[in-house]
């Protein structure tokens, strides 16, 4: 038996789940290896054959391992986890040369339900806000259920984040993860992927690009959103880069 969440495990390691995992299957080997090697038969004194008492201790600690992977799977757990990389700015690809590029790159984001993109989109000044709000989204999602929880687990687990003590605070936020662009965007495939879930995500442009003004650093326009309204969108100039800024009651 294996664990559902070890495919494609190259250039993963060990989460602490699994580190555990590994010691103790190693425990059963050597505490079934000792009395195996030296066991003899009472009458003629020979010990076990060479193969069974060679493969007999790693047949034990291969079915410890296989079991506790199956158990720690069904709790939404994982033996394996992504490798911390060092945090990169991710700002410097982000954004792009003007208002209406950087419109429609969030648009074709959307459309194709790249968070990660969207992400890179945002005002990096607004980032931590943003990632702060899915984090707090998606904690209180998981209180719905014992499987909603255990998929929000998973998801923090997968970036090397720790979920808060309480309900402040939230993980996003104090920027814990490498990749925070990943995390929401797994934060918020969560979130959409719940029926009865916040509207989310609070930038979501779509369309064509209206009305476009500039002022300075700053730009407004407008789009035509799902409903057929006209929706409101603002931009802040970061650099030589244009960014969509969050709208005011996100913040």
């Amino acid at each position: 038996m294996t664990d559902p969440h070890a495919a494609n495990d190259v250039g993963k390691q060990l989460s602490g789940a699994g580190c555990v995992l590994a010691a103790l299957s190693t425990a059963v080997i050597l505490c079934a290896a000792v009395p195996l090697v030296r066991w003899r038969d009472p009458d003629a004194g020979r010990p076990l054959p060479r193969v069974v008492a060679i493969a007999a201790p790693f047949l034990a600690g291969a079915a410890c391992y296989g079991l506790g992977a199956a158990l720690l799977a069904l709790f939404g757990r994982s033996v394996w986890a992504s490798p911390k990389k060092p945090a990169s700015n991710r700002t410097g690809l982000g954004g792009a040369e003007s208002p209406r590029a950087v419109f429609d790159r969030a648009a074709a984001a959307v459309a194709r339900a790249d968070w990660q993109t969207l992400f890179d989109c945002t005002d990096p000044a607004q980032a931590d806000l943003l990632l702060a709000t899915a984090s707090a989204f998606a904690a209180f999602a998981a209180s719905a259920s014992p499987e909603a929880e255990a998929r929000w687990l998973a998801v923090l687990e997968r970036h090397g984040v720790a979920p808060a003590p309480n309900g402040h605070d939230q993980p996003g936020y104090r920027a814990e993860c490498a990749d925070r662009a990943a995390l929401f965007a797994d934060l918020t495939a969560l979130l959409k992927s719940d029926p009865g879930g916040p509207v989310w995500p609070p930038l979501c442009p779509r369309g064509e690009l209206l009305d476009l003004r500039i002022d300075g650093p700053r730009a407004d326009g407008f789009f035509t959103n799902a409903a057929g309204a006209r929706e409101p969108v603002h931009f802040v100039r970061g650099g030589e880069r244009w960014f969509l800024t969050l709208p005011a009651e996100s913040g």
